[in-house]
């Protein structure tokens, strides 16, 4: 078979549930069931410092909804994602701790 045109170069779309998650497989699952079932609404992360972290995604540009505050169970920050989804950063404290040294100003 003989071709007028050059070969053109092979151009694939974007396919974003193909991409390769670094969570457990069953978390991932679970997460995009609840997301199919319109209930996934938020996400919490675990962080070692809540103060730095925020500093760090807002220098970034991540705008917040809740700058870093004092909870019973350590400190908290609050965004929301492109989709409306949120998102908490969570430094939690050891609950055998003082108050006093429990929690960051």
């Amino acid at each position: 078979m003989v071709h007028d045109r050059p070969p053109q170069p092979a151009r694939v779309a974007p396919q974003p549930d193909r991409v390769r998650p670094t969570a457990p497989p069953d978390l991932v699952e679970s997460l995009r069931s609840a997301q199919r079932a319109g209930g996934w609404r938020g996400l919490g992360f675990n962080v070692d410092d809540c103060q730095k972290t925020y500093e760090e995604l807002r220098a970034k540009g991540v705008e917040f909804v809740q700058a870093p505050l004092a909870r019973p169970y350590g400190s908290e920050a609050v965004c929301r994602d492109d989709s409306g989804n949120w998102i908490v950063l969570i430094e939690t404290v050891d609950p055998t701790m003082p108050a006093a040294t429990a929690t960051r100003s």
